[in-house]
């Protein structure tokens, strides 16, 4: 523990040199054991981030979770910084999207999850609306496979994941628009 930095001035530059050494050091617990500062994320805000779990996050891009006891304050002192879009994005493509398609077949929680990725993406974009072709890119709409018409898929309930042709992004003409507005304000 570093705690706050020190009232006296006179050791600031002994703290710094502190942070510095702990910079090269596996040194922060994490949800897989001790690691180096650049090797650690913490969860942050993006609301997707508490969906993704460390082995996926290992596995797409090499870091980990930090362990939720630690001190933030002193992590973002030693260059910890939070999961963001582009963790968010590895973690989303990484093997033809599994992850999403094993959070899909997971009903108690598919719609909670789902919710939370698309609000996650949708902050990122308005963060940096660069982001958006990214995004577009990305297979996130989950729809019935042709291996659902299988009798195996229709037992597992087997889902692939596509981009978005198809979905309507405006009311749909055979059903009545005052009932498809209120379902849209129910989703808001």
């Amino acid at each position: 523990y570093l705690g706050t930095e020190p009232a006296e001035p006179f050791w600031m530059p002994v703290r710094q040199h502190i942070l510095e050494e702990l910079r090269n050091l596996a040194c922060v617990a994490t949800e897989s054991g001790q690691a180096v500062p650049d090797q650690c994320l913490l969860r942050g805000s993006l609301p997707a981030a508490q969906w993704i779990p460390n082995d996926l996050l290992q596995e797409a891009s090499g870091l980990s979770f930090v362990d939720k006891s630690a001190g933030i304050d002193t992590l973002h002192e030693l260059g910890v910084r939070e999961f963001g879009h582009e963790e968010l994005v590895a973690c989303i493509q990484y093997c033809n999207c599994r992850w999403l398609q094993s959070l899909w077949r997971e009903q108690n929680r598919r719609s909670a999850a789902f919710n939370d990725l698309y609000k996650s993406l949708l902050d990122s974009i308005l963060e940096d609306p660069a982001r958006l072709s990214a995004v577009q890119n990305l297979s996130i709409f989950p729809v019935v496979s042709s291996a659902s018409k299988t009798l195996r898929g229709a037992l597992f309930n087997e889902v692939d994941l596509c981009n978005s042709i198809g979905l309507h992004t405006a009311p749909c003409g055979t059903v009545s628009q005052s009932v498809q507005t209120h379902l849209v304000r129910c989703l808001e």
